[in-house]
């Protein structure tokens, strides 16, 4: 992330869960996001969180940790993310099951090696 040019338009951070204090809040001020994307509310992380409803709080502040009116990008495929509220920050959602969401993929077809 330090070494990204100036005339970088987009630039793509993964942040994962971790255990500990603040954790979450230090990754997003250090790297500004203007846009968070959650993919899914997982079982991997339970044994640290207990629930899935606990990992959604950590995952959500992603987002309102941003700035406010940064768009949350949040997938309806998945049942806690579809739960989601936000009052400062627009939500797109996206899917391949849920025809519901605001961008929804179908006539998907696995050719080789690539998606069409």
């Amino acid at each position: 992330m330090q070494s990204i040019n100036k005339g970088v338009e987009f630039y793509v951070q993964e942040f994962g869960v971790a255990i500990g204090k603040k954790s979450m809040e230090s990754k997003i001020s250090a790297c500004l996001p203007n846009a968070a994307v959650i993919t899914n509310i997982s079982d991997p992380h339970l044994d640290h969180f207990g629930t899935k409803e606990n990992i959604l709080k950590e995952k959500i502040k992603l987002v309102t940790e941003m700035e406010k009116g940064c768009p949350a990008i949040l997938n309806y495929d998945d049942e806690l993310l579809r739960t989601v509220k936000l009052e400062d920050h627009p939500i797109i959602s996206y899917a391949i099951e849920n025809k519901n969401a605001d961008y929804y993929a179908d006539d998907i077809e696995f050719i080789d090696d690539y998606i069409k």
